[in-house]
């Protein structure tokens, strides 16, 4: 069984003195005790109580992201002939310094929640889950490479031959998010005595400020190294490129 709502808000401008953007912000809550509708109806997973799926399907899916954002901006410099800005230049010039657009996208959205299991193991359960201590704070400060982030003393297993009450996933506490900008300068100029040829330029930046993505931490209660974000995440340093492509 699986849940998912969801709510998005758009907004977007047209070209208005050569500036065009869209954003979006997207809220979600997905709960259930599958992350795919494709799997087959006898998968059992990871799920602690396969006799309890009413209760499981409750659970917060490993897949939620509750907020993200996300758009686009286009800006056609003013600079060049007809342009606002430098007119009157000659055509050479205007060759030079007509014509370039800039491109940003950015996009950020919140962590997947944190799981955390149990180090109990009972015959018949594939997984135990940990009860969560009233009261305790789940992390210690914000997230950082090398550091303990998650409070052990906040995850504890249950008193045999109890289960655990936190689900398979634990919202409470999130995997950090991450967040990126990208930004691409481009034009395009007929070129030929005729004009007939179309040339295209274009520099491009990802993850132009260098945002660092850090992964999840380790969740593994028998690790001694439980609670420390020990990798980056999937987003990988700023990388710049220069394309020409010519048409005729």
């Amino acid at each position: 069984n699986a849940d998912y709502k969801s709510l998005q808000v758009s907004v977007t401008r047209r070209s208005a003195k050569g500036l065009s953007l869209q954003g979006s912000y997207n809220w979600s809550r997905a709960h259930g005790d599958v992350d795919s509708d494709f799997q087959e109806p006898w998968w059992t997973g990871p799920l602690q109580n396969t006799y309890d799926l009413k209760t499981e399907a409750k659970d917060i899916a490993s897949f939620d992201v509750t907020h993200i954002v996300k758009g686009y901006v286009i800006y056609n410099l003013p600079f060049g002939r007809g342009k606002m800005l430098m007119s009157d230049v000659s055509p050479l010039t205007d060759a030079l310094i007509g014509g370039w657009a800039l491109d940003g996208a950015f996009h950020y959205q919140t962590g997947t929640p944190i799981s955390v299991v149990s180090t109990n193991s009972y015959p018949g359960f594939a997984n135990v889950y940990v009860n969560l201590v009233s009261g305790c704070k789940l992390t210690n400060g914000k997230p950082e490479l090398g550091k303990v982030w998650l409070n052990k003393s906040c995850f504890a297993d249950p008193t045999a031959p109890n289960l655990g009450t936190a689900g398979l996933y634990q919202e409470q506490v999130r995997n950090p998010g991450f967040g990126s900008e990208d930004l691409a300068l481009h034009k395009s100029l007929a070129v030929g005595a005729d004009k007939r040829y179309n040339m295209t330029l274009r520099i491009e930046f990802f993850n132009v400020f260098n945002r660092d993505a850090l992964a999840g931490p380790d969740t593994n209660k028998a690790d001694s190294t439980f609670g420390k974000i020990l990798t980056y995440g999937n987003v990988g340093g700023r990388v710049g490129q220069f394309g020409a492509r010519l048409t005729f």
